[in-house]
């Protein structure tokens, strides 16, 4: 077995990570947002977390934009009437979780995961992305 060991530019990385600490959860989107353009690679929000009897939101998950899997009943089904999608997600290579700390009143980084087992876009894709991720579209 082998495991995996992770270079200073990983560590420095991660450390500058998870010592951030956002006024609000949008300052933490805008974070991210900024970390995967760097990164040249897309994201999506995941799970969010609400206080109990409340609508306030306590943590919200930011994950890679091919996380996830297409569910194992859906790539065999018999009695398909179209050809299925081509498969595009890969697992869980990316996850940013960020959680509010209501007696501080401040949001941190609480889970930090960036294993993509995926190629980041490259190319002409890089120019689509960097749209995107600006809210503008070209074409």
């Amino acid at each position: 077995m082998s495991a995996h060991t992770q270079t200073l530019e990983e560590l420095a990385e991660y450390e500058y990570i998870v010592e951030r600490t956002f006024c609000s959860e949008g300052d933490g989107y805008e974070f991210v947002n900024a970390f995967a353009r760097n990164k040249w690679f897309s994201f999506r929000r995941g799970k969010v977390r609400h206080a109990a009897n409340s609508d306030e939101i306590t943590s919200r998950q930011y994950v890679c934009s091919k996380e996830g899997a297409r569910q194992p009943k859906f790539l065999n089904m018999k009695n398909m009437k179209r050809r299925p999608r081509p498969i595009t997600r890969f697992g869980r290579p990316f996850e940013v979780v960020i959680k509010h700390n209501p007696d501080m009143n401040v949001w941190y980084v609480h889970k930090y995961v960036d294993k993509h087992n995926h190629d980041c876009q490259t190319g002409r894709k890089k120019e689509i992305l960097a749209y995107q991720t600006a809210g503008l579209w070209k074409y």
